[in-house]
């Protein structure tokens, strides 16, 4: 008789065992597979997106007796932080636009003028080019004056200034509407590498060779010569010599 008790002992003691065991949870190992995705795919922005609210809500649902729920329970704390973390970076106000600490120190009558841009009409006064957007002005840059003024203008002969320097010269179109806006006559406009130089008109010299001529000053007469004075030997020389 006590043979079978001592199975029937057994028996109860496996099936307690049994019971007690807990269970691996395949559904963790694929919301886990989930998470890794939509990082790799989406960086940042996959903390916040429906994918990973699904992703979290079935983390929380595994069983307790099942043996991943400790991972899983660690993996939804890290959801839930980055998702605190995205939310509060962008509640975060913008940081305050950069000032100068020295700017209410000096007074406003004392502060020097802002320096004009020198391809602004408003830079330059008593422009004998023409003032105002409608007209070029000197130091303009050739480049400006073709975007602005190219319909009315054509490249014309090279240029060479009373200095020698050479420059570029922009012939004047015969169109009504241009004469009237710049002219009227044959103008030119020249340009060396420091911008708009000056304003030619009809009276220039075309040579041959295509070059303009721009009339220099002519230079001043040279002094008359000093008269030829004989003098003795020991005499004083008369004033000036």
């Amino acid at each position: 008789m006590r043979t079978p008790v001592v199975l029937l002992l057994c028996l109860v003691a496996a099936l307690s065992l049994t019971a007690c065991r807990k269970k691996s949870s395949p559904e963790f190992f694929k919301l886990e597979s989930q998470q890794s995705i939509l990082v790799s795919r989406d960086g940042d922005e996959a903390w916040s997106s429906p994918e990973m609210d699904a992703v979290l809500n079935g983390l929380q649902a595994i069983p307790e007796d099942a043996m991943e729920k400790p991972r899983a329970q660690a993996l939804a704390a890290r959801i839930v932080a980055e998702q605190t973390r995205l939310k509060a970076e962008q509640n975060r106000p913008p940081p305050p636009a950069p000032v100068n600490p020295f700017a209410d120190r000096v007074p406003m009558a004392e502060r020097p003028a802002p320096v004009p841009d020198p391809e602004t009409p408003e830079a330059l006064e008593g422009v004998d080019a023409g003032e105002g957007p409608d007209q070029p002005w000197p130091g303009m840059a050739e480049s400006l004056f073709v975007t602005r003024f190219g319909s009315c203008f054509a490249p014309g002969p090279k240029a060479v200034l009373p200095d020698a320097r050479p420059a570029s010269a922009y012939v004047l179109a015969a169109s009504p509407a241009c004469q009237k806006q710049f002219g009227p006559g044959k103008i030119s406009f020249l340009f060396t590498d420091k911008g708009l130089w000056g304003k030619a008109t009809e009276t220039l010299e075309i040579r041959d060779a295509g070059i303009i001529v721009l009339p220099a000053t002519p230079a001043p007469p040279p002094p008359p010569p000093l008269p030829t004075i004989i003098t003795v030997p020991g005499a004083p020389l008369p004033e000036g010599y």
